[in-house]
Order: C-alpha cells, then structure tokens, then sequence
C-alpha cells in the first residue's frame, strides 16, 4: 500500500521529466483530489495533501522558507522557477472546490 511520500516522489519525478506540460500541474492535482482512504474510502485530508505537498517540494529542493514575494527559496536554482510555479498550481488547484 503506497504511503504519502511514495505518491509525492511519483509527482516529484513526474514534474521533473515533464516540466515542461502546461496541463502536468492540474493532472496531479487531481490525481492528489481523486486519492482516498484505503480502509474508510473518504478522499485524503486537507492536512495530508499538504503533506504531499511539503514532500513533492522537498523532494524538487524547495526549501520550506516563504519569500517576501510569496515564492518559495529553492535549494538548487536549476530549474526553480519552473518547479515553484508548478508545484504552486497544484496547491491552487487543490484548493478549489
């Protein structure tokens, strides 16, 4: 049974191979909205998606400090703005309802 980090290391090398999809963001989100409980069926918390969040961001070393400008520091500059941006997507598209 995959646990929420074997799902945000899937996203994680997703987003790395493919960064370049503009639909790639909104197809994780909703594969995170469209993933559930094994043993109630319920969809995951709010708390537990962020979890895969936090990990995907991690994982693509973005480091957890916020910027002034709302962005996030990314540990290893190749490639941050992209991974920011799309990793940002996915947190919007999860919020909404």
């Amino acid at each position: 049974m995959p646990t929420l980090k074997d799902f945000a290391e899937e996203y994680a090398n997703s987003i790395r191979v493919n960064r370049g999809n503009p639909i790639l963001s909104k197809e994780i989100a909703t594969r995170i909205k469209e993933l559930s409980y094994t043993q109630t069926g319920q969809s995951l918390s709010a708390d537990d998606r962020e979890k895969i969040l936090q990990e995907i961001e991690n994982l693509l070393g973005i480091s957890p400090q916020a910027t002034g400008s709302g962005l996030r520091m990314v540990k290893n500059a190749e490639d941050s703005s992209n991974f920011i941006a799309m990793v940002q997507q996915i947190r919007s598209e999860l919020n909404q309802k």
